[in-house]
């Protein structure tokens, strides 16, 4: 038969076996331990004699009554209403000119469709001389290289264009309407 000769203090036990006899082991925990593992609060243990065998007192918790303070004072409630009424004045405000800004772009489309929704396209292009001899100028100069004869019409075409676009903003560009009414 095996014997645990040592103490419980984690060396390795020795052990002696009779011959023909499997080994056997026992170990042992301290009542800490096995207090602990069950998750018992400990106790004052005492053995034969009167001794302590865990010497370590066991204190009860202090249960103390806590009064939790208020999460919010009553001055940052207020501070706290007053910024929320000026987010709301603020986007009443800004809702208010988003208003009036969708009103005058309703009337400028107004202004530019007609009545049946279309873009009114104009009576007549514009620059129909200009771009004729661009294009005639191009047809004969295209398979050599003197296509820069052609600068005279460009040049022309586009201060046809650009003219054109000028007028065509000074009369549906609403400040510049009155001024333009005045020349």
């Amino acid at each position: 038969m095996a014997r645990l000769r040592g103490g419980g203090s984690g060396a390795a036990p020795e052990v002696a076996a009779a011959p023909g006899d499997e080994p056997r082991f026992s170990a042992g925990m301290s009542p800490s331990l096995v207090y602990h593992l069950l998750k018992v609060p400990e106790k004052r243990i005492v053995g034969p004699g009167g001794a302590v065998l865990n010497p370590r007192p066991v204190e009860a918790p202090a249960r103390k009554s806590v009064e939790q303070a208020p999460l919010y004072t009553p001055a940052y409630v207020q501070r706290l209403q007053a910024t929320v009424e000026e987010t709301i004045a603020h986007s009443r405000e800004l809702l208010a000119r988003l208003k009036d800004q969708r009103q005058r772009v309703d009337d400028m489309a107004d202004e530019l469709l007609r009545d049946d929704g279309t873009f009114a396209p104009p009576a007549e292009p514009a620059c129909t001389d200009e771009r004729a001899a661009c294009i005639a100028c191009y047809g004969e100069h295209i398979g050599n290289s003197s296509v820069l004869k052609c600068a005279p019409q460009v040049k022309a075409f586009s201060e046809c264009a650009l003219r054109v676009q000028e007028e065509f903003l000074r009369a549906h560009t609403p400040a510049a309407a009155p001024a333009a009414a005045a020349q």
